[in-house]
């Protein structure tokens, strides 16, 4: 279409560009035609001026003479004097201004010959009057000798100016064609060529509109563009995303108008979810309060997270949907809600609305949408890297609890050989009586039960985070259990030469049988004081102390003193 028109144009040009050339050569030949015309309406006017002064000069001439006869005063023959002089002036006039046409020139040498004559006779007269023979004069005079040549004279003239008239009247019917064919040819052509820059022009000026509206959408579209490419740059660089809304709301109210917007999250809340607000910009207080929380399918936002698909309002004060119940309230009369998806999942809900137009174009809601977009990956991505920061300091406190859990596993499984070593070597180095040996060999018999205990110990480890754990109830003598513990703690501790004051209150007989695992226990009796020594060299322990809480059942107690 742009080549068609290119080529109209130029063809339009170059006709429009040759009828110009042609008007402006008939112009000037008109105009030098009317420039010949005129020059030979003038050469006429003075031809037949030349004439009527010719007679007029013989009139002259004829006046002066009768007057002078009849008076007999020489003044009256001034204009017959002056009548000659001016004769010979004229006729020289005459044959130059006819000499390109024979026939004047004939007619003038006729004339000048009639005029020799006439002023002979004239001259004659008055040399009869001069000599007083006045008679002679006058009958002359009536003899119409005079009369004959003047009438020849005007004849003469007569035809000369009616020759001189027809060539004028000829002249100007050619010019007066020549001007009519110019016009009947001009006045088409300038119609074409007024045409066709009519046409030219508007077709100029709708390419113009169209450029013009090109450039204006492509404005627009840049800035779209920019908008999106900002937002998606500081969304992607920001830790809180819900942070920057207002921002964006600030760049799309400059191109849409807005007045108003909120932004929903969906927030888990028992074994369901619901809407709470996390942004807004438009509301008053009041209003914020009646709207920090929506329920899943309530309003026109909740609908937006159920159905997970944009919804636009059109001229919302006279939209009569119950739905539309709150935004009315607002005083909303375009209005637009987006869902916040990603990767399938709704994450909340980002509506914006305006005070000051009815509706917002395809193209409007479409930019709508894709910044929500961008703000929902956004989202995501802060969600995804707080995910992973909360992992990652997870496993470096896993990592860290690990490091704690060998600590204590290498110092409690070296815990139950110290008694072991200090009673094998006693038993090497002194000779104890039947009694302490026995009781040496129990005490180093119970720390390898314990050893092996805590290796059980930590099988069930394992077993805990499988959920495969057994408890073993059976009844216990806690006191027993309470005295063998004491007998170990007590042992490396006087190897060490330490005072501890070890108090065992037992008070409540139900104490001495409870259903209880009698190896997870001692593990506890027989680490808590090993786990204490550590932290002081000088303790006194009341270990353990009982209380009976309201139903009878026996509760113990540690307590720390030194």
């Amino acid at each position: 279409m742009k080549r068609s028109f290119s080529c109209n144009t130029s063809i339009g040009a170059w006709c429009s560009l040759a009828a110009l050339v042609g008007i402006g050569t008939l112009s000037y030949s008109t105009l030098a035609g009317y420039r010949e015309a005129k020059q030979w309406e003038n050469h006429t006017q003075q031809v037949l001026l030349a004439t009527q002064s010719l007679l007029s000069q013989l009139k002259n001439a004829e006046l002066g003479q009768r007057g002078y006869l009849l008076t007999q005063d020489r003044q009256y023959l001034q204009p017959y004097e002056d009548s000659i002089q001016t004769v010979d002036q004229t006729m020289v006039q005459l044959r130059s201004l006819t000499k390109d046409n024979l026939s004047q020139q004939q007619r003038l040498s006729r004339i000048n010959q009639l005029l020799l004559d006439r002023f002979a006779l004239i001259r004659r007269t008055i040399k009869l009057a001069d000599a007083n023979q006045f008679e002679p004069a006058r009958s002359i005079v009536k003899s119409n000798q005079g009369l004959s040549l003047m009438t020849e004279i005007r004849g003469l003239i007569s035809e000369m100016q009616n020759e001189e008239n027809q060539l004028l009247e000829e002249r100007a019917n050619a010019e007066r064609n020549r001007l009519n064919t110019i016009v009947s040819l001009t006045i088409p052509s300038c119609l074409a060529i007024a045409l066709f820059l009519e046409v030219l022009v508007l077709q100029l000026r709708r390419n113009l509109i169209q450029r013009e509206l090109a450039e204006q959408a492509l404005r627009k579209q840049n800035g779209k563009l920019n908008l999106l490419y900002d937002t998606t740059r500081e969304l992607l660089l920001a830790e809180d995303p819900i942070s920057l809304l207002d921002n964006l709301y600030e760049r799309l109210s400059a191109q849409l108008g807005l007045g108003f917007y909120i932004n929903y999250l969906v927030t888990p809340r028992g074994n369901g979810a619901s809407l709470k607000l996390a942004s807004s910009y438009g509301l008053t207080a009041e209003q914020k309060m009646d709207l920090l929380e929506l329920e899943l399918g309530q309003a026109v936002c909740g609908q937006v997270v159920q159905d997970g698909i944009q919804i636009s309002i059109s001229d919302v004060q006279s939209s009569v949907l119950e739905k539309t119940s709150l935004i009315r309230s607002l005083g909303i009369t375009a209005y637009s809600s987006q869902p916040l998806i990603t990767q399938g999942k709704v994450l909340g809900v980002l509506s914006f609305g305006s005070r000051s137009r009815t509706s917002f174009t395809l193209e409007e809601q479409e930019l709508m949408q894709a910044a929500t977009d961008q703000v929902a990956i956004a989202i995501d991505r802060a969600n995804l890297m707080k995910s992973l920061q909360d992992r990652s300091e997870q496993l470096a406190k896993s990592n860290q609890i690990k490091d704690e859990f060998l600590a204590v596993l290498s110092h409690e499984l070296r815990t139950p050989l110290n008694p072991i070593l200090g009673w094998v070597q006693l038993l090497r180095q002194r000779k104890f009586d039947s009694s302490v040996a026995d009781r040496a060999l129990d005490i180093i018999e119970r720390n390898a039960k314990i050893q092996i205990n805590l290796i059980d110990d930590l099988l069930d480890i394992s077993r805990i985070l499988k959920g495969k754990l057994v408890l073993k109830s059976e009844p216990v003598d806690l006191r027993n259990s309470i005295l063998s513990a004491i007998d170990t703690f007590n042992f490396p501790q006087k190897r060490k030469k330490s005072q501890f004051n070890l108090l065992v209150l037992m008070c409540h007989t139900g104490f001495r049988e409870t259903p209880i695992d009698f190896n997870k226990l001692s593990g506890i009796y027989f680490l808590m004081p090993s786990n204490l020594q550590q932290k002081t060299d000088e303790l006194k322990l009341h270990y353990p102390r009982t209380k009976v809480l309201n139903h009878g059942q026996p509760k113990l107690q540690f307590g720390i003193m030194g």
